[in-house]
């Protein structure tokens, strides 16, 4: 009889993928300005994004009170770490691509952290998104 034993890297490995193909890309993040600092309408529109994922999964508004720490915490985390005139595109990238990341690649980690990880996740790497990321973009110069 074999023991299969499904660490969280493993479970997580087709979200680790896609955050490392798509979310490393600056044109992905098309809804986070690039040209000047955050503010706090970013933050808000963080938080307005990831809302209706964490009132799904933290059952109703109550569990979303409970846990908008973390996610203040994620989005303040990038401004320690890279400067506090960075963009808004900069603080999501960092958020996704190094945070969540981490996460989802780590072995043994409480799983209150792994439910953040997600809401983040599914907020943001929607299909729809996906799609019209990978949609070929027709420019066309004028002579």
């Amino acid at each position: 009889m074999k023991i299969l034993t499904f660490n969280n890297s493993e479970k997580h490995q087709p979200k680790i993928e896609k955050i490392k193909k798509y979310g490393t890309y600056q044109k992905f993040w098309f809804d986070f300005e690039n040209n000047r600092t955050t503010s706090k309408e970013d933050y808000l529109y963080f938080i307005k994004k990831i809302y209706p994922q964490a009132y799904y999964t933290f059952n109703g508004h109550k569990g979303v009170k409970k846990n908008l720490l973390f996610f203040h915490v994620y989005w303040q985390l990038p401004f320690y770490l890279i400067g506090k005139n960075i963009a808004p595109v900069d603080n999501i990238m960092h958020i996704v691509n190094e945070t969540v990341l981490k996460i989802f690649q780590e072995k043994n980690i409480e799983k209150k952290y792994t439910y953040i990880a997600d809401v983040i996740y599914y907020s943001f790497f929607t299909p729809v998104r996906i799609e019209n990321f990978k949609k070929p973009k027709i420019v066309i110069k004028n002579t």
